[in-house]
């Protein structure tokens, strides 16, 4: 009999699928499923997994219907109860924890806190081996069992603890031989949540570039001879910067007004304003990097003296609220050297031949932190 069954279902045996039903009454009529055995099988019937192959020998009785092999195909019996129930979830069984630990020990396990604490923190699971599923859920809807990532062998998804705070929540996990995965966790909207109540700083770091090419020399005048007896300059009689640089004042020896401000927009694209020391006869440089510049004006009152206001020899990147760390600069000229460059926290950029009208530069640099984002909580559902 073996040998003509083996003859007869060799053939359907290769197209052979997994086929999952509550009971043998719902068992299809062309249906060929799968056993799962213990032990290895002998013999050798094209397949060296332990899976044994669900024949139907005669579709007219159940008590017969099912034939499957024992030993890879040299002996045969009938299907019966007990082979039918390894392929239904067994009915769970109540895992309690204990110091933070369970142990399954079949496929499907409620899982309830320890002396029915109203939470439980669930740190270990034991009894999974490489490959093994079992699935948890809650067994008190009042008690929630929290699987904490990380803490000693479970991994969660999105690195998250995952809490069955519901009677209907249910957590699918797999043994890899070291750790117990939470493959997918079916939680009432709401109850899977991480909070924090400081605020977060990213720190995550991007990597941006810069290109000038041919900036006008240091010293080129956006507003030239401004006197300590005038007001402001405005619009009108202002040299717009041609990169984003920094600006700075070189006051004559008889200025007798106030301090410099300028007003208008950084790199950033933000309203900003800097006001710039006065100190007669010397040139003070600025901080702030400029994209455009719509007012400069004597803070002091009408006196003597001039006072140029100048493109600076710092050249300006965007950094929006982070801090820059400069990677690498070259000034190209003749043989692309390397710029001998130096960045400040406020993105300007100093290199040992300053911008003179025909010279080109390049610079990588990298941002990081700066942003801020309040204390949040997480929620899926």
């Amino acid at each position: 009999m073996a040998d003509s069954l083996a003859i007869r279902y060799r053939k359907a045996i290769a197209a052979v699928g997994l086929f999952i039903r509550e009971n043998a009454t719902e068992l299809d009529s062309a249906a060929v499923g799968f056993v799962s055995c213990t032990g290895a099988p002998s013999g050798d019937y094209d397949r060296s997994a332990n899976v044994m192959f669900a024949l139907r020998k005669d579709p007219s009785g159940l008590s017969d219907a099912l034939y499957v092999t024992v030993d890879n195909g040299t002996t045969w019996t009938t299907w019966d109860a007990a082979i039918s129930a390894d392929l239904v979830f067994p009915t769970s069984s109540e895992l309690t924890i204990a110091t933070g630990a369970i142990t399954a020990t079949q496929l499907f396990h409620t899982v309830d806190t320890e002396a029915d604490a109203a939470s439980d923190d669930l740190d270990t699971i034991s009894g999974l081996a490489a490959g093994e599923l079992a699935v948890f859920k809650a067994e008190d809807g009042a008690r929630s069992v929290v699987f904490k990532h990380g803490v000693d062998n479970i991994v969660c998804p999105l690195a998250t603890d995952v809490t069955l705070a519901e009677a209907e929540d249910y957590a699918l996990c797999i043994g890899d031989g070291s750790n117990v995965i939470v493959l997918s966790a079916s939680l009432l909207a709401g109850n899977a949540t991480s909070s924090s109540t400081a605020t977060v700083t990213e720190d995550e770091e991007e990597i941006r570039e810069a290109t000038f090419i041919n900036p006008a020399a240091a010293g080129t005048n956006i507003v030239a001879q401004m006197g300590a007896d005038v007001d402001e300059s405005t619009w009108g009689n202002i040299t717009q910067p041609d990169f984003n640089r920094a600006a700075r004042v070189d006051f004559s020896a008889g200025w007798d007004g106030g301090d410099i401000e300028i007003t208008g927009i950084d790199m950033a694209g933000d309203d900003t304003t800097e006001t710039i020391t006065a100190a007669a006869g010397s040139v003070v440089e600025g901080v702030k990097g400029w994209k455009l510049i719509r007012r400069v004006r004597n803070l002091g009152t009408w006196s003597a003296g001039t006072a140029d206001v100048e493109y600076s020899a710092n050249l300006a990147v965007f950094i929006g609220a982070k801090t820059p760390t400069l990677v690498e600069a070259y000034e190209f000229s003749t043989n692309g050297r390397d710029a001998g460059a130096s960045m400040s926290a406020a993105g300007l950029l100093t290199t040992s031949a300053a911008p003179n009208g025909a010279l080109d530069y390049f610079c990588t640099y990298t941002l990081a932190g700066g942003y801020t984002d309040a204390g949040h909580t997480h929620q899926s559902a």
